[in-house]
């Protein structure tokens, strides 16, 4: 399979059963995984390959945001202490995500950890969700705002990889960008207008 089909598949599911997409849908597998917003190619799939899906679609005028980080096999070894520095901040910050929170320092705490063990905090940590993909709120360091009870907003920490993993394994990733998604706050509570609906 390769990844236009997989997008193709993702694409007439939400066709089918919503009001349509809320933006192009990526899927990156491979070397292609370094390209932060890549565009769905012949490539196809191969054992060992990690793959980023990014997708949303769009219900009563209303957007949805999520991203999935699957392996293809095993998780490589090489991979698996970044991966799982991601999802540990991730799970953590979001126990944070509460009314009157900072948006500048729940930034700066995942760029705290991250530096810790080598690494940077790339692009923002989330950004709001609503009838736009991207709308304020946006958390980062260049935004001071502070969280309101109802915001819709988005938790995916990512970070630039180590160059020499890569050159080591090729056959994961040429790039030494890796961006490092797991999912997205915002399905968790669009997941249950969704299934209300289709």
């Amino acid at each position: 399979m390769t990844e236009k089909q997989i997008a193709e598949e993702i694409e007439n599911y939400y066709k089918k059963r919503t009001d349509g997409l809320a933006f192009e849908t990526i899927v990156a597998s491979g070397e292609n995984t370094s390209k932060p917003h890549a565009v769905p190619t012949e490539r196809k799939i191969q054992e060992k390959d990690i793959i980023t899906i990014d997708m949303g679609c769009k219900v009563n005028g209303y957007a949805s945001d999520m991203t999935r980080t699957f392996f293809v096999g095993e998780v490589p070894e090489e991979v698996r202490p970044v991966y799982d520095l991601v999802l540990k901040n991730q799970t953590q910050i979001a126990e944070q995500y509460k009314d009157g929170a900072s948006t500048r320092n729940l930034a700066k705490m995942v760029e705290s950890d991250f530096k810790l063990y080598g690494y940077h905090l790339v692009h923002s940590l989330g950004h709001g969700v609503g009838m736009e993909i991207h709308e304020a709120p946006y958390i980062s360091y260049n935004s001071d705002t502070q969280l309101r009870e109802n915001m819709v907003v988005t938790n995916e920490p990512r970070n630039l990889h180590s160059r020499k993993i890569w050159r080591k394994n090729r056959r994961y990733c040429t790039n030494y960008q890796i961006w490092m998604y797991k999912f997205n706050q915002i399905w968790e509570k669009l997941y249950y207008h969704l299934k209300t609906v289709m």
